[in-house]
């Protein structure tokens, strides 16, 4: 299945989202990071955790980079995509363990290759 998205709930989208006709680095970010934050929106209601998940995926390595500010979050408020399901909190906190877990994994089998 495509990544579909819709930008025209954001206020004034054309000005926020593109750059001389092409979508920004900011945006196309946001689109893509929809399928990481398990959120396939953002609203004036989960901005907060947008911004809590994306911060947790960039610390465990998940995200490279900067991130976007609490500034662009608010300005792309209406963004939408079709990467649903949306993950509960429990089930958004569970694939990070399971990743911090893979990772303290790999580490160890590589510690004990090098012994």
């Amino acid at each position: 299945m495509s990544l579909d998205w819709n930008l025209t709930k954001i206020k004034d989208y054309e000005a926020v989202c593109f750059t001389a006709g092409e979508m920004n680095d900011d945006t196309e970010f946001l689109v893509f990071a929809t399928m990481h934050v398990g959120l396939y929106n953002i609203t004036a209601k989960n901005v907060d955790k947008w911004e809590l998940r994306l911060e947790m995926l960039r610390q465990i390595g998940v995200l490279k980079g900067g991130l976007p500010s609490r500034e662009v979050l608010e300005a792309h408020i209406g963004l939408s995509t079709n990467a649903h399901p949306a993950k509960t909190d429990h089930q958004f906190r569970a694939r990070v363990s399971k990743h911090i877990e893979e990772a303290a994994r790999r580490s160890i089998a590589s510690r004990s290759s090098n012994d």
